[in-house]
């Protein structure tokens, strides 16, 4: 039988369990154990994501002509030998190998300068827009202009494919019309690459989200009592948004933040490609893609997607960090 652990009260007036330990020491083992259940759970999440980013990378070898049905028992060996292949070569190397052209590369020289320009393009547009959703967002609200939100949540639903060719297609009108370069549509091979035209594309759509969650959280905070009390006490209406608005808004803002990066991060492959920037997914769509010399290699596959990851959580960290900013000179106390 298991005896429950009963809390009495000894004669120094120490709270100690039926079982002889105290409650302070109960408490310890406790947050100890909860301790090792939250370091169970993020490396189990870390396996789950170095398995589907494996899976990512083993899928597209079976559109190679003469490969096997996905439902076929050596689709699974296949893949076992590829993750074995790969983790074996970690050691000697051979899993950072990849070939451009001919030529063959390591991708742990060559990322760096993939990684940054992505990483750039992405911090640049995440920041902006987490800078324009809090001040649009309250501001549409206090100058009633709903109907600003509106379009705006009309832009969101612009494909992001059509936003791109809209975008060039404008800057070469201006073009015709004023003659200035100044906004280009595409890099060259040799050439720098645009600026504005992918940061707006970059930026649009997590801009619109954050803009028009703020927009509708305001909205409600603005009917609560607590700001009709301070309105009854006749403190100005701005005061009322810097002092109690931002501070109960801000958290839903951080709430979004994962979504934010996620679709910035989503959106490098359409981006990146029509305006053929030497990003992150060009070594997965040229370098990788069927008409490599190594088609779908599944060590760059998979060494990209870790990156895209690694990106992704350098993007969240990077708006986490601006938004604490935010509360720390906005909201606190």
């Amino acid at each position: 039988m298991c005896s429950l652990a009963v809390p009495i009260l000894n004669g120094n007036g120490n709270n100690r369990l039926s079982n002889g330990l105290t409650v302070e020491s109960f408490q310890g083992l406790h947050k100890g154990a909860l301790n090792i259940r939250k370091v169970g759970v993020y490396f189990s999440g870390l396996a789950v994501v170095f398995i589907a980013c494996s899976l990512l990378a083993f899928l597209p070898r079976l559109w190679n002509p003469g490969s096997p049905d996905i439902w076929n028992p050596s689709v699974l060996s296949d893949y076992v030998e590829q993750l074995r292949s790969y983790l074996y070569g970690i050691g000697t190397g051979e899993s950072f190998l990849y070939y451009s052209g001919v030529k063959e590369r390591d991708f742990s020289e060559d990322i760096g300068s993939y990684f940054s320009l992505s990483f750039l393009y992405g911090a640049g547009a995440g920041l902006a827009a987490l800078l324009l959703a809090v001040v649009l967002g309250p501001w549409l609200v206090y100058k009633r202009k709903g109907w600003v939100a509106e379009t705006m949540q009309f832009l969101g639903f612009i494909p992001d494919f059509l936003l791109i060719m809209l975008l060039q297609t404008g800057a070469v009108f201006l073009y015709h019309a004023t003659g200035s370069q100044a906004i280009k549509v595409a890099a060259l091979a040799d050439g720098d690459p645009p600026v504005l035209l992918p940061m707006i594309s970059f930026g649009l759509i997590p801009a619109v989200h954050l803009v028009r969650n703020l927009y509708e959280r305001t909205s409600m905070e603005l009917e609560r009592e607590y700001i009709l009390t301070a309105r009854s006490k006749g403190v100005p209406t701005p005061w009322i948004y810097i002092l109690h608005i931002y501070r109960n808004v801000l958290p839903y803002l951080k709430a979004d933040l994962s979504k934010t990066a996620a679709l910035i991060t989503g959106n490098l492959f359409i981006i990146e490609y029509l305006y053929n920037l030497p990003g992150i997914t060009r070594l997965i769509l040229f370098h990788g893609g069927p008409k490599a010399k190594e088609p779908f290699a599944f060590p760059l596959l998979f060494n990209s997607f870790l990156t895209l990851l690694l990106l992704y959580a350098l993007l969240y960290l990077c708006l986490r960090i601006l938004t604490a900013l935010l509360e720390w000179g906005v909201a606190h106390d």
